[in-house]
């Protein structure tokens, strides 16, 4: 293989985040704990253009699924389905119009294209370990729609990959990185410190508290974001990457560790129901002022919609996001298919808002539990474990696994996809050498797509059905089977 050494673009070079002092209004945020988001009639149109024009489809689009999560009925079904989940409802909700959410910025809506997959992929790599980008590599990234890669203005280096990418494919998004709670510099970096006072402490031991318990998780310090000198310094970073050459967005990462229950947060804001939700009152601050600021300067998403919540954290991506990257959408337990079906739920309901967030729907290979009538209980797991492997598996076992359920995770990725939808499908966000692991070229990536016809059909309790152009969809969760025709 041919390494290919990249050479550092003149105008990316890191400079010091420059402190300025702010003087932030108090957000009042009106919640309540068992209230649903906002909902509303949208006027923007259902679908995106396939190629970046208006076009007319001469098919017949399915009934669009009635929106009914503002319901009584419906709060009951969440409530069944997420209820007994001790703390995931304790959270306070944004109560933004929808007339003020964020608008999808226009790289986006100029850049996305139905006519084949739309690809996204997380990357990083141990260069000393495992050598400089490959010619095959760099060859293979440049293919895709969205890369995220981590953080600009703390690697060098990642500025140097998003030139070379932009030098291959002008139309590729690239964006980079920053974590809501996690310091990744590590209690060694220049930031802890300079600024030891930022970071939270154990209320009974005076200790930092940290991300975990291994050599690298008990290093990491966890952001105060209470105080506004963190708040601010945290929205500079973000105006900061978005305004490095060859860099389009963010990605924000940790909303579920920021906005409920997380145990090295609960250690130094406390346990209380009150303590909590006055915790969320400074998150909420945060977003509303990094959106405002920054939101149209470029791409602006979080790692937020997830099935566990009860609300799947969409009301979040309402108002502070221009969308959202999921991941551990398969929850390993009992309520495999409830959650599941929950978090699709809220999808063709933002569907039926029209549709304009972007989705990056990432997936594992890993089998799903068993069905209810033929699980032994094994299955039984927290609900932050995602589906995996009951044992070890070799790379090429893994290459097989992939191939044999991608069109079961297609699947589930095409019934959620709002109308800037990429996806994502890797068993690594670290390259190492076997690109089958992380960036799989499957015949179906070169297929024609086609824009959705509409929003998902729900056909059964936890059953779907969804068209496009070129496409149709069928979905069973509880029978974990999906099935693609190709037109």
């Amino acid at each position: 293989m041919t390494n290919t050494t990249l050479r550092p673009p003149s105008s990316c070079a890191t400079t010091p985040v420059m402190l300025k002092s702010l003087t932030l209004m108090a957000l009042l945020i009106v919640f309540s704990l068992s209230a649903g988001c906002n909902q509303g009639k949208s006027s923007l149109p259902g679908n995106a253009p396939e190629n970046g024009s208006a076009q007319t489809s001469t098919e017949e689009a399915p009934p669009q699924v009635k929106n009914t999560s503002s319901t009584p009925e419906y709060q009951k079904i969440i409530d069944e389905r997420v209820g007994p989940v001790k703390g995931f409802h304790l959270y306070s909700r944004p109560s933004l119009p929808e007339e003020e959410w964020p608008e999808i910025p226009e790289i986006v809506k100029k850049n996305h294209s139905w006519n084949k997959i739309p690809r996204y992929l997380a990357i990083y790599k141990n260069t000393p370990i495992f050598g400089e980008w490959t010619e095959a590599e760099l060859r293979t990234l440049a293919a895709h729609d969205i890369i995220q890669l981590s953080t600009p203005t703390e690697n060098a280096d990642r500025c140097n990959l998003a030139a070379e990418l932009k030098r291959r494919n002008p139309n590729i998004i690239i964006l980079g990185y920053r974590n809501l709670c996690l310091d990744y510099t590590s209690m060694d970096g220049q930031r802890f410190k300079d600024h030891p006072d930022w970071y939270l402490k154990d209320r009974q031991t005076g200790e930092y508290v940290v991300h975990g318990e291994n050599e690298w998780q008990s290093r990491r310090p966890v952001y105060d974001i209470r105080k506004p000198e963190v708040r601010e310094w945290w929205v500079q970073d973000i105006d900061e990457q978005l305004n490095l050459p060859n860099f389009d967005g963010v990605l924000i990462d940790a909303f579920a560790k920021a906005v409920v229950r997380w145990w090295p947060r609960v250690r130094a804001v406390g346990n209380s129901p009150e303590e909590l939700l006055e915790a969320n009152e400074s998150l909420h601050i945060l977003l509303e002022d990094n959106i405002k600021r920054n939101g149209r300067q470029g791409v602006v998403i979080g790692n937020a919609l997830r099935p566990i919540y009860h609300d799947c954290l969409k009301s979040y991506v309402d108002a502070y996001l221009h969308g959202s990257y999921l991941e551990n959408i398969e929850q390993l337990n009992e309520h495999y298919e409830r959650t599941l079906g929950h978090l699709i739920d809220t999808c063709i309901q933002m569907q039926n808002e029209g549709g304009q967030k972007l989705m990056c729907i990432t997936m594992t290979c890993y089998d799903p539990p068993r069905p209810a009538d033929q699980n032994d209980g094994g299955a039984k797991m927290h609900l932050f474990d995602e589906v995996k492997s009951e044992k070890p598996l070799s790379p090429e076992e893994t290459m097989a696994l992939m191939r044999k359920n991608f069109e079961y995770k297609l699947a589930i990725a095409l019934t959620m996809a709002s109308d800037y939808f990429y996806f994502g499908y890797a068993m690594t966000h670290g390259a190492n050498n076997i690109l089958g692991l992380y960036l799989p070229d499957y015949p179906e990536f070169k297929r024609p797509l086609g824009k959705p016809l509409g929003p998902a059909v729900k056909t059964g309790p936890y059953a779907y059905e969804r068209k496009f152009k070129h496409v149709s969809v069928k979905l069973d969760v509880a029978a974990r089977k999906g099935k693609i025709e190709w037109k």
